[in-house]
């Protein structure tokens, strides 16, 4: 990664610089409840199974702050796009009165 009058490279000292990307994060929930209707009050029990995927990218172009100074950079590589996967599953119990 270079810049206007600046370089990172491993024989220098740190320094990190974070692109800005956007996230999008679709789910999908499904809930299964059970509980004895014919009664006013009792005791119910569900599961909750929650699936999400998040999409985002990396632009190649961006600026770093540094010490209050700008400065524009650009990625070795093209703009980056990522992706994770997560997974829930939760366990409830219900009580009516």
């Amino acid at each position: 990664m270079s810049g206007d009058g600046w370089a990172c490279s491993t024989a220098e000292t740190s320094l990190s610089v974070y692109g800005i990307g956007h996230a999008h994060t679709p789910l999908v929930e499904l809930v299964v409840d059970t509980r004895d209707r014919t009664r006013k009050n009792g005791v119910g029990f569900g599961v909750k199974a929650t699936g999400e995927l998040a999409l985002g990218t990396l632009p190649k172009e961006s600026e770093a702050i540094f010490n209050g100074s700008e400065s524009s950079y650009t990625m070795v590589e093209d703009a980056r796009t990522w992706m994770a996967f997560g997974t829930r599953l939760s366990f409830h119990i219900t009580f009516a009165l």
